[in-house]
């Protein structure tokens, strides 16, 4: 089991494929600037092989690593280090700068992960809880097919890749007012 408070990959296996990430926007306000965290959902944009995007309806993996404007250049970050344990070891979270490669880890079926978000579909956002179509609660039932908008999971909308099933919605979230889910990864298909 590994992740953070937002994030927690619970069990089962996962494959790494390589992209870049140029293309991935950082904020609803500025694509450049601000922090993507672990356990955001991306895609290969549709005309290359290795520039990562947010894809609405599809998602090939979760990032493990935060992705930000400075990366480790900054004097700032090697001070604010973010040392977790992994397997019982230390080990350091250090951002990649957005530009760089960075491993997404590609989820194999029948594994697990908890979510928690809150609010509209935005960049960043693990869990859309508002305005959205498909917008997910704490109520949402057990088994609704999953896909993902800006990164974040909703209820798969007709077209869309399902791409796991929520397993319980309803989970003591990390901080007050989100919405913590449990959910299933399954082999993408598209929902008619």
């Amino acid at each position: 089991m590994f992740g953070h408070q937002y994030f927690r990959w619970l069990m089962g296996e996962f494959d790494r494929v390589n992209g870049t990430t140029a293309d991935v926007n950082l904020s609803d306000a500025d694509a450049n600037a601000g922090e993507l965290g672990v356990g955001i959902m991306l895609d290969y944009k549709a005309d290359s092989h290795l520039a990562l995007a947010f894809v609405t309806g599809s998602a090939i993996g979760f990032t493990t690593q935060a992705i930000d404007q400075y990366g480790t250049t900054s004097a700032a970050v090697y001070r604010n280090l973010d040392v977790r344990e992994k397997s019982g070891i230390p080990f350091i979270q250090v951002p990649v700068k957005k530009g760089q490669p960075i491993a997404l880890s590609v989820p194999r079926p029948h594994s697990m992960a908890e979510f928690e978000g809150l609010g509209a579909a935005s960049y960043g956002n693990r869990v859309i809880t508002a305005t959205t179509t498909g917008f997910l609660s704490s109520s949402t039932a057990r088994r609704t097919p999953l896909s993902v908008e800006r990164g974040g999971w909703k209820e798969a909308q007709s077209g869309e890749l399902v791409l796991a099933f929520m397993e319980q919605a309803n989970l003591t979230p990390y901080t007050a007012g989100n919405v913590r889910i449990r959910i299933k990864f399954t082999a993408p298909y598209l929902k008619p």
